[in-house]
C-alpha cells in the first residue's frame, strides 16, 4: 500500500454473519463471511485504496468539482448490495448538481456555510421538495466528511463549519413541502381489478394482505418463501435493511397463499412476477400499468406505495399499533434480537386471521 499504510482486515460482522473491512474507521459490508464474492469485494476496495493513495491530488488545490468526481466514484464502490450499485449513488449526483453548477472551480478548502446556502436556495428555485433539499444537503456534508477521512482536506474546520448550517424547518421557509403518501381506500382499489391483468392484480392483492412494499413483491423468487408451515415465511433477498445485517421476514396466511399459487414457478430461481420479456415488473412499469388501471376505471390515481399504508391502517385498527409495526417490519436498528421472536409470533397470528 502506499506510504506503507496498514492493511485493514477482512472481518466477520457476528450479528449478520457477514464479511466485513473497516477503513479509516468506517465499516463496509462485504457479503457472506468467506464466500467467493466477499472475497473479490474485498480485493476490489483495497485496490481502490492503493489507486486513491497514488492518485489523490493535493488538498491545497482540490475544487469542488475534482472533490465531486472523487466522491462519486468512492460512491459507485461503497453503495453496492448484491453486486450492484443502489439509488443512493444518483441521489448523490442529483444533490451535487447544483453545487457543482456554482462551485465547480472554487477551492474545497474555501467553501463555506454562505456557499452551502446558496446552493440550497438554487434547489429552493429548483422547487425541490424541503424533505429532499434537507437529504441532499446532508449528502453535500456527508461528501466533506469523506474527504476528510481520505485525506483529501487537511483541516477539519469546513465540515465543522458547514455543520452549522440547520436543515429547513417545516412551513418556516420558502422550500415546497412535500404531500404525504395516504392510504388509498380498498373500495378504489378493487375497481381497477376488470381493468388490469392478472398477474397484477395478484401483486396488490398480496400487498394488500400482506403489507410488504412494492419491490418486495416485483421480486419474489421461490427460494425466498419458506412453504413448510402454515403460514408462508418469505424473506426477501433483497431489502431496505439488509446491509445492516436485520432480516425481513413477510408472513402470507392462506388468502396471499391463493393469490400466489398460479405464479410458483419450478426454477426456484426465476421471479415469480414477470412481464411479457420474462422480466421482473420495473418499478416506474408497475406504478403505470396502475395508473392505466384507474384511468381506465374512471378512479382517482393511486400508487402502488399507497397499498403498504392501506394495509396498515387496516391493521393498526383492528389489530393496534405494536401489531401493525410487525407485520410491516419497522424495527429500528437497536432493537435487540430478544424481541425478534416474540415480534414473529404476533404477526404469524395477525396473518392468520387477515388470510
Amino acid at each position: 500500500m502506499a506510504k506503507k499504510t496498514k492493511v485493514p482486515k477482512y472481518s466477520l460482522h457476528k450479528p449478520s454473519g457477514q464479511a466485513c473491512v473497516q477503513i479509516r474507521g468506517k465499516i463496509t459490508y462485504l457479503g457472506k463471511y468467506d464466500s467467493p464474492e466477499s472475497r473479490v469485494r474485498y480485493e476490489q476496495l483495497l485496490a481502490k485504496l492503493q489507486r486513491d493513495a497514488e492518485t489523490k491530488p493535493e488538498a491545497a488545490a482540490l475544487t469542488i468539482g475534482a472533490l465531486a468526481v472523487m466522491y462519486v466514484g468512492h460512491c459507485r464502490e461503497f453503495y453496492r448490495k448484491n453486486g450492484k450499485v443502489t439509488s443512493e449513488v444518483g441521489c448523490v449526483q442529483q444533490a451535487l448538481k447544483p453545487l457543482i453548477k456554482l462551485y465547480s472551480s472554487t477551492l474545497a478548502s474555501q467553501f463555506s456555510p454562505l456557499c452551502l446556502k446558496r446552493v440550497r436556495d438554487e434547489m429552493i428555485r429548483k422547487n425541490w421538495v424541503r424533505t429532499s433539499i434537507n437529504r441532499h444537503i446532508f449528502r453535500i456534508r456527508k461528501m466533506f466528511k469523506w474527504a476528510l477521512s481520505v485525506e483529501a482536506l487537511t483541516s477539519p474546520d469546513v465540515l465543522e463549519m458547514l455543520r452549522a448550517v440547520d436543515g429547513l424547518q417545516k412551513n418556516r421557509s420558502d422550500a415546497a413541502e412535500s404531500k404525504p403518501v395516504r392510504a388509498v381506500k380498498r373500495a378504489v382499489v378493487e375497481a381497477v381489478e376488470s381493468h388490469i391483468s392478472p398477474v397484477l392484480w395478484a401483486m396488490i392483492r398480496l400487498q394488500l394482505l400482506t403489507g410488504m412494499r412494492p419491490g418486495e413483491v416485483r421480486l419474489m423468487k421461490l427460494k425466498d418463501i419458506d412453504r413448510s408451515g402454515e403460514i408462508w415465511e418469505y424473506r426477501p433477498s433483497e431489502h431496505k435493511l439488509e446491509h445492516k445485517g436485520i432480516e425481513r421476514v413477510i408472513f402470507i396466511g392462506a388468502e396471499g397463499q391463493k393469490a400466489l399459487l398460479p405464479y410458483l414457478k419450478a426454477d426456484p430461481e426465476r421471479y415469480l412476477f414477470e412481464t411479457r420479456s420474462g422480466r421482473p415488473f420495473a418499478k416506474d412499469g408497475y406504478c403505470r400499468e396502475i395508473a392505466r388501471a384507474c384511468e381506465r376505471a374512471k378512479v382517482d390515481h393511486w400508487s402502488p406505495n399507497q397499498l403498504r399504508h392501506t394495509a396498515a391502517t387496516d391493521i393498526r385498527k383492528q389489530f393496534g399499533l405494536e401489531a401493525s409495526r410487525v407485520i410491516l417490519g419497522h424495527s429500528s436498528a437497536e432493537t435487540t434480537l430478544v424481541y425478534a421472536e416474540r415480534d414473529q409470533e404476533t404477526a404469524k397470528a395477525v396473518i392468520r386471521q387477515i388470510g
